[in-house]
């Protein structure tokens, strides 16, 4: 917070960790990666690392285009840069999810 107004990069990131919530299906606390000292943005990363994007997605979604679970995935990935700074701001990630379509 910053002179009592939510700063717009962390609104950014907490969009972001609910839209990581509906991808995944899981909690931004889950067990799943909690263990292992990370939270569902953590979790998202380190599988991207490791080049695990299909690990990412719920496996009860079905009839879902995957091109489009991936860029969102993407986006999440740029919305959530350890560094705010880098981070974008909503009406860049609005325009993004619009070029992806």
């Amino acid at each position: 917070m910053q002179n009592g107004r939510a700063m717009e990069k962390s609104d950014v990131y907490s969009f972001v960790v609910l839209l990581l919530e509906l991808i995944t299906g899981k909690g931004p606390t889950d067990a799943t990666f909690v263990k292992r000292g990370l939270n569902v943005v953590g979790w998202m990363n380190t599988l991207l690392k490791e080049d695990r994007l299909e690990d990412v997605m719920n496996k009860r979604c079905v009839n879902v285009d995957e091109d489009s679970v991936e860029a969102l995935i993407e986006i999440a990935a740029r919305c959530t840069a350890a560094n705010p700074e880098n981070r974008l701001v909503m009406n860049q990630v609005w325009f993004s999810c619009l070029s992806k379509k």
